[in-house]
């Protein structure tokens, strides 16, 4: 078609063929799609049709292709009837990226006022780290030329997607990592979130699966949190404030603080890091040590934890938006605005204080956690279960009443003593003995409960082996209603206690 009409451009042609060919002709020269492709009858004999054909630039594989020099085939007319063609000279093209901060504005004809005053220049640009020779020069370049001085006031210079073994992706080498499936495996946050922490933006990057799964952990951390609160949000009950309760707000405010002043001097991967470790901190610790006050409704801890998850959500916005969006419906009042992405960035709550000397919580509270870790080593080296326990451990720093009772629950043990060296007491009497029995029970039945898909609100009849009448006679076990000893149901679970295999079953009907 393009040979015919480049011989014949201002002759009639008549074409005459079979069906097929006709048909093919109309489809080629209509640009048609699998979609619309029933739109066009086939052809009838004899019939006589007009074929719509529009010569478009073209490369050699008859694909349109507006480059040059294909593009320079291509003849206007303009409105007085005289032909239009394109120059042969050609600016670099370069120079369109660099006048971006004018053109953008459709400078000097339009916003004059805007650019000259306000608009020029921008705050920060980010591009990937080849563009250093591209577009952050020419930026520069044109900047100069019309005297308006640096473009930019900051730059986030981004490195490569590499690999897992450093190697430049290629279809050739089938190292491709195809972006919708890592999606689909990993999810649109988990990679953001990737991106901005596994390393410094300029920085190459490389794709390996281990260093994604990092990130999807600590928003996993964030996300358990808030469904944690959403089980317990709705029953809540007087309860004081916590030692652990403080704690937590004082970590909010001291990573709002941090990832403020981090993304004010545009740092990602410091504000990213500090995020991933207040996660951690509330998953790990903190809603760990309020499961019982959550489950009793506590009011105390139940707001701390609302008050962090809303928080959070503000600060992750910027990097994981599907998530912090979630977490946010989740927590939002009626006052609060649609969306966390038209709220305002949080602000360091009044009462607290960073350059307060006096308050050691959060450093008192990391001695806890250390020695809670080192405590727990201890009690796999003497092979003692974490359920059973301990007369006491001693460790070599004072610390105030509330936190050892902390390390106490954490630890399994009566008594924090101090002295000087960390140690444990292993020695088991009747009593201790007893009470880990229980623990045993109580995670056992926890187990079973699980299984048979119960909520932790979901109380039961519950039916124990005779021999454990001594042990459990007397305990108040959660989500129980009714305890009797005999003879357990056909359906009933078994529990190792010191006193030997224990069966029991519940009704939950």
């Amino acid at each position: 078609m393009y040979e015919l009409e480049a011989k014949y451009s201002d002759k009639k042609i008549l074409i005459i063929s079979h069906g097929d060919p006709i048909l093919l002709s109309h489809l080629v020269a209509a640009g048609t799609t699998p979609e619309n492709i029933d739109t066009f009858a086939y052809p009838q004999p004899a019939a006589v049709t007009t074929l719509d054909f529009v010569p478009l630039p073209h490369n050699d594989l008859y694909e349109l292709d507006l480059h040059r020099p294909y593009i320079d085939d291509v003849v206007l007319v303009s409105e007085k009837g005289t032909e239009l063609r394109r120059v042969k000279e050609v600016m670099d093209v370069w120079f369109d990226s660099g006048a971006m901060p004018f053109a953008q504005d459709h400078y000097p004809f339009e916003n004059k006022e805007w650019v000259e005053h306000g608009g020029y220049p921008a705050d920060y640009i980010s591009e990937a780290i080849d563009q250093t020779r591209g577009w952050f020069y020419t930026l520069l370049a044109v900047g100069v030329l019309t005297k308006r001085g640096v473009p930019y006031k900051n730059v986030i210079c981004l490195g490569h997607l590499l690999d897992k073994e450093g190697q430049k992706m290629s279809k050739s080498k089938g190292n491709v990592v195809e972006p919708f499936a890592a999606m689909d495996q990993w999810g649109a946050d988990t990679l953001r979130y990737w991106m901005y922490s596994v390393n410094q933006p300029g920085d190459s990057k490389n794709f390996d699966e281990k260093t994604v799964k990092e990130s999807a952990r600590v928003l996993a951390w964030l996300e358990n949190s808030a469904k944690f609160y959403e089980l317990f949000a709705d029953g809540k009950q007087q309860g004081q404030e916590q030692v652990i309760d403080q704690w937590m707000q004082e970590r909010t405010n001291e990573t709002v603080e941090k990832v403020t002043k981090a993304l004010d001097s545009y740092k990602l991967y410091e504000a990213t890091r500090t995020l991933g470790e207040l996660f951690e901190d509330l998953s790990q610790w903190y809603v760990r040590r309020i499961r019982d006050r959550a489950r009793e409704g506590d009011a105390a801890a139940l707001a701390t934890l609302k008050e962090t998850l809303y928080t959070s959500s503000k600060l992750l916005a910027p990097f994981a938006p599907f998530l912090a969006e979630s977490v946010f419906q989740l927590v939002r009042s009626s006052t609060d605005a649609e969306s966390v992405h038209l709220t305002e960035w949080p602000t360091v709550a009044k009462k607290w204080n960073p350059f307060k000397k006096a308050s050691t919580l959060t450093a008192d509270m990391r001695l806890v956690r250390t020695y809670a870790s080192e405590g727990m080593k201890l009690r796999q080296e003497a092979g003692m279960k974490v359920r059973q326990p301990l007369a006491s451990i001693t460790i070599p720093t004072e610390l105030s009443a509330d936190l050892r009772s902390l390390l106490a629950e954490e630890l399994n043990v009566k008594t924090v003593l101090t002295g000087d060296a960390l140690k444990l007491d292993t020695a088991l009497s009747p009593e201790l003995v007893r009470e880990g029995d229980v623990r045993e029970f109580a995670r056992a039945l926890a187990d079973a409960r699980k299984e048979r898909d119960l909520s932790p609100k979901d109380v039961v009849a519950l039916c124990v082996d005779e021999k454990a009448k001594s042990v459990l006679e007397h305990e108040q076990l959660s989500g129980v209603s009714a305890l009797t000893f005999g003879t357990p149901s056909t359906q009933s679970y078994s529990v190792e206690m010191s006193i030997g295999s224990i069966a029991f079953s519940f009704d939950a009907s």
